[in-house]
């Protein structure tokens, strides 16, 4: 078509050229497709996924969440049900201007699990530093990461508990580990 491929910039260096199907297939685009070994040198921090249960990219969510916590990354995953891309954006509801109506409780508690994680994650930092990184290999793999699935009308917010979470290893039994098992005491 006679238009150049866009120019991009990776590692802080312009000019390579690549095309938009080499930019997908690039780990220096996406970490969805890095090697194990560069995402393990990466030590990526906690991570929390919040996507639509049913929208194209829910697979993608999962799959990332599932490789990074092979890696020993503590993993969160919820997936909202019937719900489209970017349904947090819409907590305030899907109402033209100058109307009114109820907010999008799927995103309102979105937000709120969105402040719930990067609180958990301060206290760790603050409590635990050395546990919100990955393990190295001799320590294991981590359990499966904590999936939460909310179904279409299958509860109000007021019935959804706040994300309630632990990073570091002294937590008591009754929350949930950011690491996706129960913590022990």
């Amino acid at each position: 078509s006679g238009v150049p491929p866009p120019v991009t910039c990776v590692n802080a260096t312009c000019g390579e050229n690549q095309t938009a199907e080499a930019q997908l297939r690039s780990w220096k685009f996406s970490p969805y497709n890095a090697p194990a070994k560069v995402l393990k040198s990466l030590r990526l921090p906690p991570m929390l996924f919040v996507a639509s249960g049913t929208e194209l990219l829910a697979g993608d969510s999962q799959g990332f969440a599932q490789r990074a916590q092979h890696l020993g990354v503590h993993v969160r995953v919820e997936l909202f049900d019937g719900m489209w891309h970017t349904f947090p954006q819409w907590s305030e509801g899907c109402w033209g201007e100058g109307e009114t109506g109820p907010a999008l409780w799927q995103g309102e508690t979105a937000l709120q699990h969105y402040g719930d994680f990067a609180t958990a994650v301060r206290r760790g930092v603050r409590a635990c530093p050395d546990q919100l990184r990955p393990k190295t290999a001799a320590d294991g793999v981590l359990a499966a990461p904590v999936l939460t699935a909310h179904q279409v009308g299958e509860a109000s917010p007021a019935q959804i508990a706040p994300l309630q979470m632990d990073v570091c290893e002294v937590a008591s039994a009754a929350r949930p580990s950011l690491r996706g098992r129960p913590s022990g005491p």
